[in-house]
């Protein structure tokens, strides 16, 4: 293969690489973003709907690492085949949702086994981003993140707009075409892939042997746990505000249009950091970065707690870019560094899955607290678990030096 067709197919995988993150979190947005509309609508009330998230997201918290450590363990089963099933389960059930009569009880059932299927996918295309570039050096998860962010933000107006002139129910709809581009796109990378072998990976041993198995994985990372855990915590918070944003939009006198423009505008607000993630770490570390993103969640869960109106919203979701825009990618970063290659896909699984138990918990408790306090009350109780999940992860994230000594 000739350096230009290389560097082409390359490219190519880069793109396409942007464009499954971009269709992930479109398709995520119709369910994950508008659960609280879509079931309430179905007659559930905040505490079966936190019920309903919280169980959806055990189910994924459990599934992910499961699926991670096959990929690690086995020689046959690929993280590109593992993805097919999810994609192919997920199109199935939103097809009933879309066509099939059902009554509220199943559509309860069918929804929650959706989510456990799009939790479980998150962690899944992070893995296949070093599956199709080992090195890190092409492939920029931080930046094809972006696109995952700029898409979230455009499907959230679009569906506020929607389901206010419609119903609720284009909601599963949405997520049947959105899912549907995702398996043509995975379709098209397997391609390209097959065209371009990364050498550095080919010249590695296969480490499928090494891998640990996922009990003793846990055992010997007990510091990346409890860190993990801190990322529990804050992402409680940050679950409350995006879960139940509808009553907190609401108890301000705002729709559902407002929420969905309220959900882009946070959407986008991550984009530029997202992109220069690799520079504005390139002299910090991504240990630092995640230190700071960590007192950012606070911030964000103070500010979202004190705005008067959902005009003062608008300027406390752009606190996203210096929090969860920075928390994201870095944690991606810290896991690739502080884990074992041989067990990455499992390090970056439980990770992820940690992060999403804040799911469960926070819509669980979440919807126990707004059927029985208000929705300020609600909101203080986020502010006070996220300081916690802040101290603990500025304890237990290790040390890391900055990319320009690593490349050096």
């Amino acid at each position: 293969m000739s350096s230009s067709e290389e560097k082409k197919n390359k490219r190519s995988l880069l793109i396409l690489y942007c464009v499954v993150q971009a269709f992930y979190w479109g398709g995520y947005c119709c369910f994950g973003g508008y659960a609280a509309v879509y079931l309430q609508a179905h007659n559930y009330s905040n505490t079966e709907l936190g019920l309903i998230l919280a169980l959806a997201n055990i189910g994924g918290f459990i599934l992910a690492p499961v699926l991670a450590n096959i990929i690690d363990k086995s020689k046959q089963v690929t993280v590109f085949q593992c993805l097919f099933a999810m994609l192919v389960l997920e199109g199935i059930l939103e097809f009933i949702l879309t066509f099939v009569p059902c009554s509220d009880v199943v559509v309860g059932i069918l929804f929650c086994i959706l989510m456990i299927i799009a939790v479980a996918v998150n962690p899944l295309n992070t893995d296949m981003c070093f599956a199709l570039d080992s090195s890190g050096k092409y492939i920029n998860y931080g930046a094809a993140r972006s696109f995952g962010s700029l898409a979230f933000a455009g499907v959230s107006m679009a569906l506020g707009a929607l389901v206010v002139r419609f119903s609720p129910e284009v909601l599963p709809l949405s997520g049947l075409i959105l899912v549907a581009v995702q398996f043509i796109v995975l379709l098209v990378i397997i391609r390209v892939k097959n065209k371009y072998k990364n050498t550095e990976m080919e010249e590695e041993k296969d480490f499928s042997d090494d891998a640990l198995s996922l009990i003793p994985f846990l055992r010997q990372n007990t510091r990346f746990l409890f860190f993990c855990l801190g990322l529990c915590l804050l992402n409680f918070s940050s679950c409350l505000l995006s879960s139940y944003l509808i009553n907190i939009v609401e108890n301000l006198g705002g729709d559902s249009s407002n929420m969905g423009f309220l959900s882009s505008i946070t959407a986008l607000a991550e984009v530029p950091t997202m992109i220069l993630y690799t520079r504005i770490t390139k002299n910090i570390g991504c240990s630092t970065a995640i230190k700071i993103a960590s007192v950012m969640y606070v911030a964000k869960a103070v500010f979202y707690l004190w705005a008067p109106s959902v005009t003062i919203l608008y300027f406390s979701c752009l606190l996203q870019a210096v929090s969860y825009a920075v928390l994201i990618p870095a944690m991606v970063d810290y896991t690739n560094i502080v884990v074992s290659y041989s067990d990455l896909a499992k390090g970056q699984s439980v990770c992820a899955a940690l992060y999403t138990l804040g799911n469960v918990f926070s819509s669980q408790f979440g919807g126990i607290l707004l059927d029985h306090i208000s929705v300020k009350a609600t909101m203080a109780v986020g502010v006070a678990v996220c300081i916690v999940g802040a101290i603990i992860c500025i304890v237990a994230v290790s040390k890391t030096k900055p990319k320009i000594e690593l490349e050096a």
